[in-house]
């Protein structure tokens, strides 16, 4: 067998007609003078895989290099071993194209919808309390730079409420009360920070809902809710900068501040904290028609759109961030919930 193409020694710029041809195990390249320019044992030259039309090389021990426009007699001489002849098949059959490309997308969506999730809990349950902190320390001081004012509240009041939730709190070591500005709501911080907002403590008519509300905000520390976020944002960053080659993806590496400026949780996490906080206020002994209320009038106050009067860049900041409707649990859901634990 002969196969055509162009020879270069690989010490000068000089290129040639040549062609290669089988002599045993051997590769034999020569000039159209049949005159013998270099040689080598198959095992021993590095044959570049198929692809499309793309010139082929042999490249021989000596450094010379031979390309050939004949990728057919190229996988003819080499056989089954030719590198690339499968994926060359594959390109050249539509159906496998088809095939292959409905795999890529359905595999695609699993690892985003579910293998991240679950690698993320994995991962985030795994760690140890101080590795944690160690990652997530100083949150809060990072929201406060960003978007928080203090609290307005009677330091009497929050001693009470601290008082009130603390069997909550001690539900999850190391957790702590903190207390700021801003219209009803309520997070968690992976480094064991609860914050309740001064619209939050006004917003209840009785103690056992700022507990229900205490023991949902346990929930997402106990299940690591915030850092699972950053892991699995972490993740599809990997996923695509393995795709486009796109380094900049890799921003949301380092990017827990802007996780926090964004503190919604998806309506699993939720329903997570949810029913935390129901098991917990069961074995408490409180009546769990504290939380069905308490997130009633939530869900009331952000259907008016309600705010808490003041204009400070905390309370807009906070009425971009708390997209409460569209990531809790629609009302009919929580409530069938609830009903459960009654």
């Amino acid at each position: 067998m002969i196969i055509e193409g162009e020879f270069n020694d690989g010490r000068t710029s000089r290129t040639f007609a040549a062609y290669v041809t089988a002599e045993g195990d051997d590769l034999v390249v020569c000039d159209y003078n049949d005159a013998e320019v270099d040689s080598a044992d198959l095992d021993d030259v590095v044959v570049s895989s198929r692809l499309g039309r793309v010139p082929r090389t042999f490249t021989f021990p000596s450094g010379s290099l031979f390309t050939t426009e004949d990728n057919d007699a190229v996988d003819d001489l080499l056989g089954p071993e030719s590198p690339g002849l499968a994926l060359d098949l594959l390109e050249r059959h539509l159906g496998l194209i088809l095939i292959a490309t409905i795999f890529t997308l359905a595999f695609s969506v699993w690892v985003v919808t579910d293998g991240i999730p679950r690698a993320s809990e994995r991962i985030a349950m795994s760690l140890p309390e101080d590795v944690v902190h160690d990652i997530t320390g100083g949150s809060l001081d990072v929201l406060d730079t960003l978007m928080f004012d203090d609290s307005q509240l009677a330091g009497a009041e929050k001693r009470r409420v601290r008082e009130l939730v603390a069997p909550a709190l001690a539900q999850y070591p190391g957790a702590k009360l903190h207390f700021r500005k801003g219209p009803p709501n309520a997070f968690a911080l992976p480094d064991a920070s609860i914050v309740f907002t001064d619209g939050m403590v006004e917003l209840v008519e009785h103690d056992g809902e700022l507990l229900a509300v205490a023991y949902h905000e346990v929930g997402h520390l106990h299940h690591r809710h915030l850092l699972r976020r950053v892991i699995q944002s972490s993740g599809v960053a990997v996923i695509v900068f393995l795709i486009t080659g796109d380094v900049s993806s890799f921003d949301v590496l380092v990017g827990l501040p802007a996780v926090l400026i964004d503190l919604a949780y998806s309506r699993d996490f939720e329903r997570e904290a949810d029913i935390y906080a129901l098991e917990s206020m069961v074995a408490a002994g409180i009546d769990v028609e504290h939380f069905a209320s308490v997130m009633e009038r939530l869900e009331a106050h952000y259907q008016k759109g309600g705010g808490d009067g003041t204009d400070s860049s905390m309370s807009r900041s906070a009425g971009k961030l708390q997209r409460y409707l569209a990531t809790h649990p629609v009302a009919e859901d929580r409530a069938q919930m609830i009903e459960k634990y009654r």
